[in-house]
């Protein structure tokens, strides 16, 4: 069931945590995990990766990628995993990459890739609603730096450090 914006933030922010439900998609259950796993520093070795980077430059993610994990990969091969992995050609093969693809699950494979965008609720929230998002994710997640990552990746650091001075 489709709820409209302001109700559907409404279950976002004020969702409980439930480890019994990890569908359930919240700001408890998303904030619980990324402290968890990323911000606890019990996963040494971690490594990162965020949706906004993979689809600004999926190259230079799967670059990163290879690296980290100790993969020797040429350039003819980074590429061709690069555009193997880009939204538009996973979408072209849905069925081969959408969780459960090709079963029916889905009303449509390809609509589980929906757009590669973000930010989709902009214009949709009032200043209100998203001061009360704003605040909820300092309640969970106080480091500004870590709350700008999640958000928005490594993208994010240039901006607070603008706003911070650093």
């Amino acid at each position: 069931m489709l709820l409209p914006v302001s109700q559907s933030l409404m279950h976002f922010v004020d969702g409980d945590f439930d480890p019994n439900d990890w569908d359930n998609d919240n700001l408890a259950t998303l904030s619980r995990h990324y402290r968890a796993t990323v911000l606890s520093g019990r996963l040494p070795g971690l490594h990162t990766f965020h949706y906004a980077e993979m689809i600004a430059d999926g190259r230079r993610a799967v670059e990163r990628l290879a690296q980290v994990t100790g993969i020797e990969a040429d350039n003819r091969l980074i590429e061709a995993v690069a555009e193997a992995t880009a939204f538009g050609a996973m979408k072209s093969k849905a069925k081969d990459y959408a969780p459960v693809g090709g079963t029916g699950f889905w009303k449509s494979d390809a609509a589980f890739f929906d757009s590669a965008s973000s930010r989709k609720w902009e214009g949709q929230l009032s200043e209100e609603e998203l001061a009360l998002y704003k605040r909820r994710l300092a309640e969970r997640i106080p480091d500004v730096r870590s709350r700008a990552w999640l958000e928005n990746g490594d993208q994010a650091d240039e901006e607070v450090d603008s706003r911070s001075g650093v």
